[in-house]
């Protein structure tokens, strides 16, 4: 499926007023209620639609371009809530048009509010490099995470982006750490 449909709302948005957008600083949020059974998607949670930059803008670089974008919902222990980037535009075009709501703790700053937001995208971050399963025996069980199942699935194709994923030389733990992504807009979805 493509995404044009998305591409084209998005680049009409932006030619409205390519200023304001220009102008406006990265972490940027919003956010709105969600029916937790909705009509196109079931078993919705509180949690985070982000998008995340990567690599992150080195502070005194002007012209910096992302490699990859990750646009993810999550919920606040940072578990994946809808599977891929199709869905959660879908799920963004179907509450539009929604009233703005953030519950005033989010949008005062509270330390410890915000501080449950960025362990949500930490642990989201820290399950790309490792997954992590509880045995039987209350051991811990760690094994590949989801970028790196990724990359072999895709090497399996013959998939050109994992190929260059590779030759980036860069480990997944070594990647997915907080300070090497920009958090460039989010939602907060409440439900």
């Amino acid at each position: 499926m493509s995404l044009e449909r998305y591409r084209q709302d998005l680049l009409a948005e932006f030619n409205r007023d390519k200023e304001k957008y220009h102008q406006m600083p990265k972490g940027v949020y919003t956010g709105f209620t969600a029916e937790r059974k909705s009509s196109v998607y079931y078993d919705l949670n509180d949690g985070i639609i982000a998008l995340l930059g990567y690599p992150a803008k080195p502070v005194k670089k002007l012209d910096h371009q992302y490699q990859v974008f990750d646009l993810i919902y999550i919920d606040k222990s940072g578990k994946l809530i809808l599977k891929n980037q199709k869905e959660v535009l879908d799920l963004l075009t179907l509450y539009r048009d929604n009233e703005r709501f953030v519950p005033d703790a989010i949008d005062r700053g509270e330390p410890v509010e915000v501080t449950n937001l960025v362990n949500a995208l930490k642990n989201w971050l820290t399950s790309q490099a490792v997954q992590e399963e509880e045995m039987e025996d209350g051991s811990v069980k760690k094994r590949m995470g989801n970028e790196t199942i990724e990359i072999l699935q895709g090497l399996k194709r013959g998939n050109r982006a994992s190929i260059g994923r590779i030759k980036q030389n860069t480990t997944v733990d070594d990647k997915y750490q907080l300070n090497n992504f920009d958090l460039i807009t989010w939602f907060l979805v409440t439900v």
